[in-house]
């Protein structure tokens, strides 16, 4: 998901600073973690992350993509069932794609 305000494009900024400076791991905090782009990319870097937010769809989306270490192979294999399904309309296309975007 993306809105405005979100961090993606500045990934590779903040590991070139990082990497600059010589901070390779430790614990890292993204205390506005939105949608977790930030620290997901510093999970994947190797650092231990606390993410927080108020909002709750910014605490779901850090539990599964900064809490979680695993998938499972039940998981898996619901996720390859519903990709399998044919695409269908609904909500979220017609709210959250071009053109009618809508953002928080």
């Amino acid at each position: 998901m993306r809105y405005i305000g979100n961090k993606t494009k500045l990934l590779r900024f903040i590991g070139g600073v990082l990497r600059r400076r010589g901070i390779r791991d430790g614990v890292a905090v993204d205390p506005f973690s939105g949608t977790a782009s930030v620290a997901r990319e510093l999970k994947r870097l190797g650092f231990r992350v606390v993410a927080a937010d108020l909002m709750e769809y910014a605490h779901v989306l850090a539990k599964a993509y900064v809490e979680a270490t695993s998938v499972s192979a039940d998981l898996h294999d619901r996720i390859r069932h519903l990709n399998s399904l044919p695409p269908q309309p609904g909500f979220l296309t017609e709210n959250f794609s071009a053109p009618a975007r809508m953002y928080f």
